[in-house]
């Protein structure tokens, strides 16, 4: 395969006209290697408006030389580095050897669990502050809307969110709703009591957020929903 700077120069050749190729002048190659896989990924930076672009495909040849520099190191490495400054003509080397690479994919991973829960912190706080009520116009309105078999909710496999509608038997009922079959969580015989309950909702209080994180505003129901569904509907 060629000694170490030989293919250096030819990895080099490959990521630049990689990166060129989408207009970019920076960007960061990553490799990660075991006896039994061989991942290979790369992104660079747009020049003209700093976005991302990723790399995924890689030819088995350019992964053949990959493999050849890698296997050359002393001591072996699993994971090889490059960070890329075309403008500088600088391709950064490092790699990590069996017990780095584990330490990085840890420490990677604790970090997307801190991402995550603050991802989920954010939305409950924004979901939970809208507490304006859908009030006894909107609530009368939509249920002078339903007929018998008038759901509104989404249909398609598996979980579905939450629904809102009329059965067969001239019931109010609110549930979730699953494969676009809504189960009657909650059950209001009387127009009157439907009205009063959903009058003193709001996207806040339909938002899911006592139940689990999965479900927190996922297809729930909404002002939004509700004003659509009376105006699409609406004799």
């Amino acid at each position: 395969m060629g000694d170490i700077k030989t293919l250096q120069d030819s990895i080099n050749q490959v990521l630049q006209d990689k990166l060129e190729s989408f207009g970019c002048s920076s960007g960061r190659f990553e490799c990660s290697m075991t006896f039994t896989s061989m991942a290979v990924s790369m992104y660079g930076i747009k020049d003209s408006n700093g976005k991302s672009v990723f790399f995924w495909e890689w030819d088995n040849a350019f992964k053949r030389m990959v493999r050849g520099y890698m296997e050359s190191l002393e001591p072996q490495q699993v994971c090889c580095i490059i960070t890329i400054d075309l403008k500088k003509a600088r391709f950064d080397y490092s790699g990590l050897n069996g017990s780095q690479y584990q330490a990085k994919l840890e420490a990677e991973k604790e970090q997307k669990k801190r991402e995550e829960e603050e991802m989920y912190r954010n939305k409950r706080k924004t979901l939970a502050a809208q507490t304006e009520l859908y009030g006894m116009e909107l609530a009368e309105q939509f249920a002078n809307t339903l007929k018998p078999g008038f759901y509104l909710c989404y249909s398609h496999r598996d979980y579905c969110g939450m629904g809102l509608g009329m059965n067969k038997k001239n019931e109010y009922v609110y549930g979730p709703v699953w494969d676009g079959g809504l189960q009657e969580e909650q059950v209001f015989k009387e127009k009157t009591e439907f009205v009063d309950w959903l009058s003193r909702q709001s996207d806040a209080s339909m938002a899911n957020l006592d139940g689990d994180k999965f479900a927190w505003g996922n297809q729930v129901i909404t002002r939004k929903r509700l004003e659509a569904f009376v105006r699409d509907w609406k004799v």
